[in-house]
């Protein structure tokens, strides 16, 4: 029986062990170190107690009264000085993970998970970081934040501290560098059909965002900006209506990394078919242009219209030009003069190309403007009459002329030049011809020896001031018949209209071999 009496004191001193007293300003719990000391304790003391006496001498009746006291002051003692020491206990605080690492990007996260003695706080962090709580006690979890991006490519690496009372606990905070912009295109260059709605598509291979910063204008994106990798479709938004390709790039930004996509669009018309303007003369009346083709050109059309026909499609063009009259044979050179113009009023000259298999090439538009007359400088001819043996004349020049020059032809070739030629046409011979010529500064009278059969005289003059040609270019065209001949008597020759064959057309074709026909008779006239 006192075996039994024992163990039943000391589970009564366990089961007491486990009721909450008041500690801290609290009611608590013996943690199992300080029940451990007080199990103990009480042991001890049941021990020598039965060493003393016997187990019947502890529980004697007379003495359990006294022996229960002693076990219970015992106790009471054992947790009295464990709960005094705890005041003496240290302050702890863990951190867990010690390191973490954060992405380089804004608002990267990580947690951190804190068990502390009491309560705790952040002593110091870095500014680029944020730490929600920043207070707490007991453990609690953590958050660390990233307030900004790491602009650099090198990591930075500072540390947090956690504090309660006197103790201590870091974790270092490492962000990672920003990684360099990749930004690739594949294929780097595309090429389109000449048709409206052609496409192709690219793949924009990022590791942030992109967008496009540049484009052409007649090419549709699919997508101007994203994020990552991308396939973006490119739309021709037009046809190419022209003999060549149509080029462009396409320019892309990802942060300081740039990338270029070369575009291009064939052409829908037949290359070789081209029509080139090498030189014009634009006067007050009329205007002559210098062409030459493309090496697979056969045949072509040309014509002027008022410049209110500027907005007109090449299609609409083209069906105007094929109206204005029969196609013309490509030879390189060829002079097209428009004449009847009105002065001081635009007008746009179009001309196109076809090959032998009827496909054309591109519309050429040259806009021009035929200046004025009015105070234009002039060389003109005046008192012209013949004998058999000369012609006579004078050459007058108008106050604003500086300088003139001066053609001049007889026979059957003045009436081929007064028949076909326009004074533009004559303009183009004069420049072809400015090397041969020999300018004058006054007013002079000319004698020419007249040659036996010639009938007709062409007299051509052109003046400049500032070494610019003037809009008037002066012509004078007589003829005599057989009946007129004289004896050796002068007689007047008046001026006789010009009759050009040409007129009714829109646009007259000069050949090179004719014309250069026609100049082999000129007469360079010098005093």
């Amino acid at each position: 029986m006192g075996v039994l009496q024992t163990m039943m004191v000391y589970i009564f001193c366990v089961r007491l062990l486990r009721c909450p007293f008041y500690r801290d300003g609290q009611y608590q719990s013996l943690d199992e170190q300080d029940g451990q000391q007080v199990q103990a304790l009480t042991l001890f003391y049941l021990i020598i107690t039965a060493n003393v006496e016997s187990p019947a001498a502890i529980f004697n009746p007379m003495k359990l009264k006294l022996n229960f006291f002693m076990i219970v002051t015992t106790i009471l003692c054992s947790v009295f000085l464990i709960s005094c020491g705890d005041k003496d206990k240290p302050d702890t605080i863990e951190a867990s993970p010690s390191d973490i690492n954060l992405d380089f990007s804004a608002n990267s996260s990580n947690t951190v998970n804190i068990k502390s003695s009491g309560e705790w706080h952040i002593s110091s962090k870095p500014q680029w970081i944020d730490v929600s709580p920043l207070s707490g006690s007991g453990n609690e979890n953590v958050t660390i934040t990233a307030i900004s991006e790491n602009e650099s490519t090198s990591p930075r690496s500072e540390s947090i501290d956690f504090k309660t009372g006197s103790a201590t606990a870091s974790v270092q905070i490492t962000q990672a560098g920003k990684e360099l912009d990749i930004l690739e295109l594949n294929p780097t260059s595309i090429s389109l059909v000449s048709n409206a709605n052609s496409s192709a598509s690219v793949n924009i291979t990022c590791n942030g965002a992109w967008e496009i910063t540049s484009h052409p204008e007649w090419l549709n994106i699919s997508s101007t900006k994203g994020k990552g990798n991308t396939m973006v479709i490119i739309t021709a938004l037009t046809e190419n209506d022209s003999a060549s390709p149509r080029t462009g790039n396409i320019e892309v930004v990802s942060g300081v990394a740039t990338a270029s996509l070369q575009i291009s669009q064939v052409g829908s018309l037949e290359p070789g078919c081209e029509v080139t303007i090498i030189d014009e003369v634009i006067l007050y009346d009329s205007a002559t242009f210098r062409v030459n083709f493309g090496p697979k050109a056969s045949y072509f059309y040309a014509a002027y219209f008022p410049v209110s026909s500027a907005g007109w499609s090449d299609n609409k063009i083209v069906e105007e030009l094929e109206k204005s009259g029969t196609p013309m044979t490509v030879e390189n050179g060829t002079d097209l003069t428009a004449d009847d113009l009105n002065e001081s009023t635009s007008y746009i000259q179009c001309f196109v190309a076809y090959n032998e298999k009827g496909k054309r090439g591109e519309v050429i538009r040259r806009n021009f403007t035929t200046p004025s007359s009015r105070n234009a400088p002039i060389a003109y001819i005046e008192d012209v009459y013949y004998s058999t043996t000369k012609w006579h004349w004078s050459t007058k020049i108008s106050a604003t002329a500086q300088e003139y020059y001066m053609l001049v032809y007889g026979g059957d070739t003045a009436f081929l030049f007064a028949y076909l030629l326009e004074p533009s046409d004559m303009g183009m011979i004069f420049k072809d011809k400015i090397n041969d010529l020999t300018s004058y500064v006054n007013s002079q009278d000319w004698n020419v020896t007249r040659e036996e059969g010639e009938m007709d005289l062409l007299i051509c003059t052109w003046a400049q001031r500032d070494k610019k040609w003037s809009p008037v270019l002066n012509m004078f065209y007589g003829s005599i018949s057989s009946e007129e001949m004289p004896d050796n008597t002068e007689r007047s020759l008046p001026r006789k209209t010009m009759n050009n064959a040409h007129s009714h057309g829109r646009v007259t074709p000069h050949y090179p071999e004719q014309r250069e026909m026609l100049k082999r008779h000129f007469r360079v006239l010098k005093k």
